[in-house]
Parts: C-alpha cells; structure tokens; sequence
C-alpha cells in the first residue's frame, strides 16, 4: 500500500533518512551546506527525527515505511530526472521530477521544507513543468540573436536572478533581447535535466532552459548551435515550448 498521497519532512531529517537508509548524498535539489550534528545533542535529536516521521506517518514496526522509502530511491536513483530553481511572487522554491520505470516521484522544496509525493511516470514532464509559477505565455515575436552580436556578457542581478547586459548591442534583434532583459520581473527560474545508465552514472545535459516572468507574461530563454556559430534564443514561455525544449535536451545526454 502506498503512503498518504503526500509527505512533508524537513531537510534535516531528509538528511539523516538518506544516510540511514544508505540511499547516497542528497539529491543537488537538497544541498546547501553540510549538516552537522553535535554528539552533545545526538538523543534530542534522535527524538526529533523519530517525532517528525511519526507525524508524517512513516513510523512502522518494522521501521520506516517501505513504499516511501521506495520513493526516495526514485528520487535518489531515478534513471530520468528533471529539475529546477525558480521564484514566484512569494519566493524561492525548487523542483525535482525523477522518473525509473514505471515509477515516478516529485520533490518540491520551499525554505528547509520538501514535500515528497507520487506521480503518474507516463506524465513525468508534464508534472514538472505543471509546477512552475502560474504565469502565462508572453505574446510578442520570438527573439534569436547570435552571441557574437550580443556583445560580451556582463553579469548583474536583478530579482534575485543573475542575468547579462550586453556590451554592445547594434542589430535590432540584439536591443530587443536588451530590453527584454533589463524588463522588471516577478519571478523565473532554471530548469535543468539529467539521466543515469545502468551502472549509475549520473549525467546532466550540457544546456538548460531558463525563463523570466515580467508583467505581461513568460518568455523562454535558451541557446542554440548552428553552422560552428552559438544563438540566444527568447521565445514566449508556453508549457509546450518549455516541456519540448526539456525533452531535446534530455535527448542530447549522451
């Protein structure tokens, strides 16, 4: 029987779930920092540990429930994952989406807390990107503009987010992508994806996918490669263009 249809833990006990379970290092989703704990405090923390499973309804007899374990090894081992940073209007938050078989699990972090429930494998994409700020598509032309003529990147951070002016910017494509950047946001994010083989190896693909949210809608930034010369891509942020371009991308690991 498979847990309740959601579980919330904190990444503490995540933490310590992961290395008694030996299921490896957490998942970058979860990282930020080791977690030490002093021997001083080892039985005040033990019981926290065991309070906070109990509460989230994992404590059996027999130890930590077994199907959520099973879940944690989705999202621990999962031969597909795809992942990301984003921001909304109320914050930070993170995503993970990992796929093994006929399995699939979602992780979503907000601040020291991860919510851990099952998904549909045949729609796995679909969730993830379902999970991204409510906003909808920008209406305009889409952008393409070689890096060359985008001059070189200067780095600046607006929003939380850290994206590039150009140094100079004469062709008109290349001002609109200026403008579009320098534009005031209410959120984004990066979105990444990655696969492991047989053995384990993980790899992630090269590229990525990012997108800003400004007042008037979603815009979907990436790059392309053609003919030896790379291009900055803007395209209105449709779930379809984001979930297409992810699925190229996962195409591209080798």
């Amino acid at each position: 029987m498979r847990t309740q249809s959601r579980v919330e833990l904190s990444v503490d006990t995540l933490y310590r779930l992961l290395k008694q379970e030996n299921l490896g290092d957490p998942h970058p989703l979860f990282t930020g920092g080791e977690r030490y704990y002093s021997p001083r405090f080892k039985q005040e923390s033990d019981a926290q540990f065991h309070r906070e499973l109990d509460r989230a309804g994992l404590s059996t007899p027999q130890g930590v429930a077994e199907d959520f374990l099973d879940l944690l090894a989705v999202i621990q081992r999962g031969a597909v994952e795809y992942y990301g940073w984003l921001q909304d209007t109320e914050g930070p938050y993170s995503v993970l989406v990992a796929a093994s078989g006929r399995s699939a699990a979602l992780a979503q972090r907000v601040d020291e807390v991860v919510t851990f429930e099952w998904i549909d494998a045949s729609r796995a994409l679909e969730a993830f990107v379902f999970r991204l700020p409510n906003v909808a598509a920008a209406r305009g032309e889409a952008i393409s503009v070689r890096s060359a003529d985008y001059g070189k990147p200067v780095r600046r951070d607006v929003g939380g987010f850290s994206m590039s002016d150009p140094h100079y910017a004469t062709p008109q494509e290349a001002r609109r992508l200026a403008a579009l950047m320098k534009a005031p946001r209410v959120g984004g994010g990066k979105l990444y994806t990655a696969k492991r083989d047989h053995r384990g190896k993980r790899t992630r693909a090269k590229d990525w996918i990012s997108f800003i949210d400004l007042a008037d809608g979603r815009w979907a930034l990436y790059t392309t490669e053609g003919r030896g010369e790379k291009s900055i891509n803007a395209v209105p942020g449709t779930p379809q263009l984001i979930a297409r371009r992810l699925s190229e991308l996962h195409a591209s690991i080798g």
